[in-house]
């Protein structure tokens, strides 16, 4: 609920180095993303599970409040309200075809943050080293949100967009399917594909933001991630069967 009013925020202050500046921001969630995992693995065992996530919640809290004190918006906000979910928007072919290929970036990008770990315990990687699999991925990650924006700023923000999830979808199928109890390729995995799905994070915004205003990219955004949702929320369920 924070981060994509953030993110559209940020996307007031930056034209041309847009993709870059969002990559830098996300960066924090690879950060909490090497934290948590092995903050809820240690205080598991000292407090228990119910007060880890406890925890853990007053942590998000108290980072999510000093964000507050710090988003500012560049354009004054309407004095007449509108619809905060853009609906027409999607008569836009371009706008229409992106919502789509973000709702299934997304689909596929959870699983193995949901899996990973579950996966490489059934092929009986080590317990320890198996909670950190995750935290490696998102420590490959940090490096995966601003390299490609950088490179999206120079020579497009859909061509690196593509050209990541291709590479995804290759590390996926050639090491993820065929990984069986390989603890190297496990790990090979996790950073290789850790590395190359940051952009689905960083990026996305700034696809929505490149085929949109400036006034109206909070309320597309905001629409493209609303359907997006959906998709996240079933697809643990549906890859987890």
């Amino acid at each position: 609920m924070v981060f994509t009013p953030s993110i559209a925020c940020l996307a007031h202050w930056f034209h041309r180095r847009r993709a870059l500046a969002t990559g830098i921001a996300a960066t924090a969630g690879g950060f909490g993303g090497i934290i948590f995992p092995i903050l809820i693995w240690n205080l598991a065992e000292a407090v228990g599970f119910p007060w880890a996530i406890r925890i853990i919640g007053f942590i998000c809290a108290f980072f999510c409040i000093i964000c507050v004190l710090f988003l500012k918006t560049r354009l004054p906000p309407k004095k007449l309200g509108g619809a905060k979910i853009d609906i027409r928007a999607l008569r836009e072919p371009p706008f229409a075809l992106l919502t789509v290929a973000i709702f299934l970036i997304d689909f596929a990008l959870l699983i193995p943050l949901a899996y990973l770990t579950s996966y490489a315990q059934s092929h009986n990687m080590q317990e320890g080293l198996a909670y950190q699999v995750v935290s490696i991925l998102n420590a490959a990650s940090i490096l995966g949100r601003i390299i490609p924006g950088y490179f999206a700023d120079r020579y497009g923000r859909f061509n690196v967009m593509i050209i990541t999830t291709f590479g995804c979808t290759i590390f996926t199928l050639a090491l993820w399917l065929s990984a069986g109890s390989n603890t190297a390729a496990i790990v090979a995995y996790a950073i290789l594909f850790g590395l190359w799905s940051g952009s689905a994070i960083s990026l996305a915004p700034v696809c929505v933001a490149q085929i949109s205003t400036t006034e109206d990219f909070g309320k597309r955004y905001g629409t493209t991630y609303s359907l997006v949702s959906v998709g996240a929320l079933f697809a643990i369920p549906i890859a987890g069967r």
